[in-house]
């Protein structure tokens, strides 16, 4: 079963741009797909069997990390301590 992607979402989860940077790249011509440059703004690609390369390197999307957290009731989780919070 395929997974068809477009092009430009396909580019930001590789970690090239973001999402309408890539659309500049595609339509400036940066970007190539089984070799040739694509011409529609909405070209959709198949991440399994589809080459990508941008600038003639070959991109590959990002190992994706999830991380799992159980966070118990009177547990704070911040990113910095709050000026209320106590220790």
């Amino acid at each position: 079963m395929s997974q068809n992607e477009r092009l430009h979402k396909y580019l930001a989860r590789c970690g090239v741009a973001s999402r309408r940077k890539c659309e500049v790249l595609i339509a400036q011509g940066h970007v190539t797909v089984n070799g040739k440059v694509p011409t529609e703004p909405g070209t959709t690609i198949d991440p399994n069997y589809d080459v990508v390369l941008v600038d003639g390197k070959k991109v590959l999307p990002e190992e994706l990390v999830v991380i799992a957290f159980h966070k118990p009731p009177q547990v704070l989780s911040a990113v910095r301590t709050p000026p209320t919070a106590t220790r």
